[in-house]
């Protein structure tokens, strides 16, 4: 997505910084370090406000997680919303920095089939969660741009409702399931205080949706049944 050289500039600062997480921009088609002024820039990292670029077009933002994973955590995921560029992210560990994982604008979509999972926005590793699927099947098959959400791997648990707290801001309704028609949602409960799975129903019985641990897939979801709670459908 971006030249070899701005992402060896980008990873050899990585290491340098370890173990505190290092950050910079893409600005010129060139990368630039910044100082991570976080008040903990062992688990986190900030870049101060005068050092956003105003008179330059700001191409990305990049930084890494020391000994992480390489996935968005939730404030990653709404710094890139409120940037409104890709983001880019490295862990380090054991003196080897990974390959970048990039998310946001220009970032091609993945196949909507035989992804992996991993929390989060769909990116250029191919991975992401059961809600990056449903938003790019949108984009992909509508052309419909669905809001996106910050959003940790065991948001269920933490008191978070991604799908019933944000479904009507982004334009959903309640149907019912003898309403269904493809392109609608259903709604999961699995081991969950909440609905923490979605999928599109794509006809005929079949959906199309993404479970932890294993690869999107297109499944016949009466098997499910019993873990469906909500039938949603895009109205606007």
């Amino acid at each position: 997505m971006f030249h070899p050289d701005i992402i060896q500039a980008f990873k050899a600062h990585a290491l340098s910084e370890y173990p505190r997480e290092a950050c910079g921009f893409v600005v010129d088609g060139k990368f630039l370090a910044k100082q991570n002024v976080s008040a903990d820039p062992y688990r986190t990292f900030e870049i101060a406000a005068a050092e956003y670029p105003l008179d330059k077009e700001l191409q990305a933002v990049l930084h890494s997680h020391p000994d992480g994973r390489l996935e968005p955590s939730a404030s990653d995921i709404q710094g890139q919303l409120d940037t409104a560029v890709p983001w880019g992210l490295v862990t380090v560990q054991n003196g080897q920095v990974s390959e970048p994982l990039f998310w946001g604008p220009g970032v091609p979509i993945p196949p909507l089939v035989g992804r992996k999972f991993r929390s989060g926005p769909s990116g250029s590793d191919g991975m992401g969660d059961c809600y990056a699927l449903i938003r790019d099947y949108y984009r992909l098959e509508k052309g419909i741009e669905l809001k996106d959400y910050p959003r940790d791997e065991d948001w269920y648990s933490q008191g978070q409702n991604l799908y019933l707290d944000h479904f009507a801001d982004c334009g959903w309704a309640r149907i019912t399931e003898k309403e269904m028609q493809p392109g609608d949602v259903f709604l999961m409960q699995i081991r969950s205080p909440v609905p923490n799975h979605g999928g599109i129903y794509l006809g005929k019985g079949l959906g199309l949706h993404h479970l932890v641990q294993t690869l999107s897939r297109h499944e016949n979801i009466s098997r499910y049944r019993k873990l469906i709670t909500h039938f949603m459908r895009y109205v606007g």
